[in-house]
């Protein structure tokens, strides 16, 4: 049995994990905003920490954690065609291949150029192209373009974002979440 957990702001597992047969748990850390309670989840949870996957895809710039593994997708954040980073204590088998990346870049060169509309049909493509496939390693395109991204300057518009609009919608954001540093 797998379950998820980390729906709120204030979440916690919706599971007794002491009720059921749990094979691994799923924890999402929701724009990183999420991590006191995962910290509080790894740290109470009955589940052994090899059980629990955290997935930071939506929050590329928090920490790996103790588990089983830790997820990130930095095509969420950069103009990368494809990749993400998993990280884990034990070693894994690294896949044989490369992610051949050429033919689904049409969508970033066209955003690149300004041409967001013309390029939306050539990323719809792309995203089916990253449904159902087997693991690949990240293609050696989107490793150089992630090695030209200063990545402390891109954390720090994010949270300068962040703090912009969290000020300016502060009034009607029901969400009081904070960004830790």
């Amino acid at each position: 049995m797998l379950f998820r957990s980390g729906t709120g702001q204030n979440s916690s597992p919706a599971i007794n994990s002491h009720a059921y047969s749990v094979r691994s748990a799923l924890q999402v850390n929701y724009f990183g905003l999420c991590r006191a309670q995962i910290d509080a989840f790894l740290a109470d949870s009955a589940i052994q920490s090899q059980q629990i996957i955290i997935d930071n895809s939506q929050a590329l710039f928090e920490p790996p954690q103790k588990c089983a593994a830790t997820l990130y997708s930095p095509r969420k954040f950069l103009g990368l065609s494809d990749g993400g980073f998993l990280y884990s204590h034990d070693q894994l088998e690294q896949p044989d291949g490369y992610y051949e990346s050429e033919q689904w870049l049409t969508h970033l060169l066209l955003r690149s150029a300004g041409k967001v509309q013309q390029g939306y049909q050539y990323f719809l493509d792309a995203e089916n192209a990253l449904n159902d496939f087997y693991p690949k390693r990240m293609s050696l395109i989107s490793r150089r373009l992630l090695q030209s991204y200063d990545l402390d300057e891109v954390k720090q518009r994010r949270v300068d974002n962040f703090s912009r609009y969290r000020q300016a919608f502060d009034g009607i954001n029901l969400f009081n979440g904070r960004l830790q540093p």
